[in-house]
């Protein structure tokens, strides 16, 4: 996978989860499982952070073993194909439990990277201005 495709697929992430966040915000669990709109538009970014994790390089998964990326994935798979049997309960519970820890790592990942392609160019223009 180009380092382009890489990036851009935690910034999918990112977006996503931002969005799951932003749903929520305020909103008691009473509330979310009876609101057909809010679980479709929380279901449909967890599809498209299942659908982005599958596309991460496996060495990247590897090196961060304490993701649960195979459940991660699942739970897209499940709740593409299977959403006639997707609870909201279990939903909220994947929100509230593993979504902080995939944003907490995905945005250190992000700012490493960053910093790592910073002080590329750096080098980068001090090489060519000597």
């Amino acid at each position: 996978m180009s380092e382009r495709l890489f990036d851009l697929r935690l910034l999918d992430i990112l977006d996503a989860t931002e969005r799951i966040q932003q749903y929520i915000e305020g909103v008691a669990e009473a509330e979310f499982l009876e609101n057909r709109l809010l679980i479709d538009a929380v279901v449909y970014n967890l599809i498209q952070i299942g659908e982005a994790v599958a596309n991460l390089p496996q060495d990247f998964k590897d090196a961060h073993d304490e993701i649960p990326w195979s459940k991660i994935k699942r739970m897209r798979d499940f709740a593409a194909h299977q959403y006639f049997r997707l609870s909201p309960s279990i939903v909220w519970e994947t929100i509230g439990s593993a979504l902080p820890e995939l944003v907490s790592l995905i945005c250190e990942t992000v700012a490493t990277r960053s910093q790592s392609d910073t002080d590329d160019s750096e080098r980068s223009d001090s090489g060519s201005s000597a």
